[in-house]
């Protein structure tokens, strides 16, 4: 969800904008269903709040790349998939120093 690099082939480029589509949709389809699911309760979860925050920022970035067309939102759309390869930290809540890093961040998110 990452990759970017100098002289990369257009039909990776147009995978990976796909791919983007793809988890954008996945995700959205994710925060939906949970905030049915539990209510009032998805707010007052940090880890559901974060992952709204990359949701809105990822359908942000989307509806930007397609109103500005002439304008290169690329390092934009890098930084809201970074975001996105975050919620990878979800999985390791295990990890006590690792849980405590990222509530504090995700605290910190306005």
């Amino acid at each position: 969800m990452a990759i970017n690099y100098y002289l990369m082939p257009p039909k990776l480029e147009f995978a990976l904008e796909i791919l983007n589509y793809f988890f954008a949709f996945v995700f959205n389809v994710e925060a939906i269903m949970k905030m049915i699911a539990l209510g009032g309760k998805y707010f007052k979860d940090y880890w559901n709040l974060f992952d709204l925050f990359v949701v809105f920022g990822t359908n942000l970035g989307i509806i930007i790349s397609f109103s500005l067309t002439t304008v290169d939102v690329s390092s934009t759309a890098s930084i809201v998939r970074a975001f996105r390869i975050m919620r990878i930290f979800k999985l390791v809540k295990s990890v006590q120093a690792i849980q405590i890093i990222i509530d504090t961040v995700v605290q910190l998110i306005p």
